[in-house]
């Protein structure tokens, strides 16, 4: 086995052993909206969430949307200052009359080029899933998504699992609330001495309300996972918006030593006209995820 194969692998054993979760990249905030408030706003109905990427967040809050279906489309620069993760993401959310919704989602993230005996490859990671939601009364639904999970750290070195999320969401004129448990699935061999790790799941509890001033609006949101190897984390974010134009949004996550996605603080900016949005958000305050950015193109009517 070469110096850089050992690097790879070595690097996916420490990976799983910091946190006790291996495949922790399921845990990477697809939402352009949530994202610009350190994933916090995950319980959110109103106008100005981006419901495109529910597949990978709270589909449980579709059959509230205030539209009828949405897609999106973004592309981020993951951690440049230390793997330089290009991120491509995207997904579609659809209200089936009154109390159905549907979710379909894709992303995919390419990491830097390692030599292998003299030939280069470029490692890589995908997550393909749906999921179905149902408003089982007037101000509650029940959902639940399923995603499958690739990583591919050499040609003959590669990681797979199947994970689930289930969510229900509460839903009360301008508050909402949110409960579930994230990326439930199998452990999963993670190095060569056969040892099995599991997935990065969390029970996770979210909660928002927004503010109406005329024209103008005011979102307060608060997020909290508690992950089954014993990390924890915990969001604050805003939503300053005027009407459905521009929305200003930003939050702070605080998160233990070794959870899947550290402290940071996030800060975010959209635009919006005729059904299309354009959205940017960028993570600071972090050594691991300093500048990173991402930009997002979502369409909905």
């Amino acid at each position: 086995m070469t110096a850089a194969m050992l690097a790879v692998l070595g690097a996916a054993a420490q990976e799983a052993a910091a946190s006790g979760d291996i495949l922790p990249f399921i845990r990477i905030d697809r939402n352009p909206a949530t994202t610009a408030m350190a994933g916090a706003g995950l319980s959110s109905t109103s106008a100005g969430t981006d419901f495109a990427y529910a597949t990978f967040g709270n589909g449980a809050a579709v059959p509230f949307m205030d539209k009828h279906f949405a897609a999106g489309f973004s592309y981020s620069m993951w951690m440049p200052s230390v793997s330089k993760d290009m991120r491509l993401r995207g997904g579609i959310a659809a209200k089936v009359g009154k109390v159905i919704g549907l979710t379909a989602g894709f992303a995919y993230g390419r990491q830097q080029p390692v030599e292998v005996n003299g030939n280069p490859f470029r490692p890589y990671d995908m997550l393909l899933g749906g999921g179905i939601s149902i408003a089982a009364a007037k101000c509650f639904s029940l959902g639940a998504n399923l995603k499958y999970a690739h990583q591919q750290f050499l040609q003959n070195y590669k990681l797979s699992a199947i994970n689930v999320d289930f969510y229900a969401q509460f839903h009360w004129k301008d508050f909402n609330l949110a409960a579930g448990v994230v990326g439930v699935g199998p452990k999963i061999m993670a190095e060569e001495q056969g040892v099995k790790h599991s997935l990065p799941a969390s029970v996770k509890l979210a909660a928002d309300y927004v503010f109406y001033f005329n024209i103008m609006s005011l979102q307060l949101a608060l997020d909290a996972d508690y992950y089954f190897s014993k990390n924890y984390s915990a969001a604050a974010g805003f939503r300053f918006g005027v009407k459905d134009y521009v929305y200003l949004r930003g939050g702070y996550r605080f998160a233990s030593k070794n959870c899947v996605i550290p402290s940071h603080l996030a800060l975010g900016l959209s635009g919006g006209y005729a059904g299309v949005t354009l959205s940017v958000s960028y993570l600071t305050l972090n050594k691991e995820l300093g500048n990173t950015w991402l930009i997002g193109l979502g369409y909905s009517f």
